[in-house]
């Protein structure tokens, strides 16, 4: 069950300034030691292959974003680096001091209308922990 809470924007001259929105409540997270521990009960692995293979996966992961290309994990999705910038009249203005920021952005797998991580998803709205001003 994903829990959702209404959030109330404070945004000043935004088009969403005073709109009400629903929220995801993250109430824990699972860190790798849960998920290596879900994983070697589950099957015959031990804890420190499960390890070897995250090492590798985060190195390689990495490294591939790092020369600009797009991961694509089967089952889980997409994974890609884009940057922030602030913008300029003239092409001819435009140069590396105007990136604010990278950031990874995460995109689902999505095939044929199905995607295995969110299908038959259950929502519920929390009221109680909300911030409805």
């Amino acid at each position: 069950m994903i829990e959702c809470i209404i959030k109330k924007t404070e945004k000043k001259g935004s088009s969403t300034d005073g709109k009400y929105f629903l929220k995801v409540l993250h109430t824990n997270v699972v860190d790798f030691d849960s998920l290596a521990a879900q994983i070697t009960s589950e099957t015959s692995l031990r804890k420190s292959d499960v390890l070897r293979v995250y090492i590798e996966l985060c190195e390689h992961i990495i490294s591939n974003l790092r020369n600009g290309y797009i991961v694509a994990l089967d089952e889980l999705g997409r994974f890609k680096l884009e940057v922030e910038s602030t913008g300029v009249k003239s092409i001819d203005e435009i140069g590396l001091r105007q990136l604010k920021g990278v950031h990874c952005c995460f995109l689902p797998k999505v095939l044929d209308n199905s995607n295995k991580m969110l299908d038959g998803l259950d929502f519920e709205i929390n009221r109680s922990c909300s911030n409805m001003k």
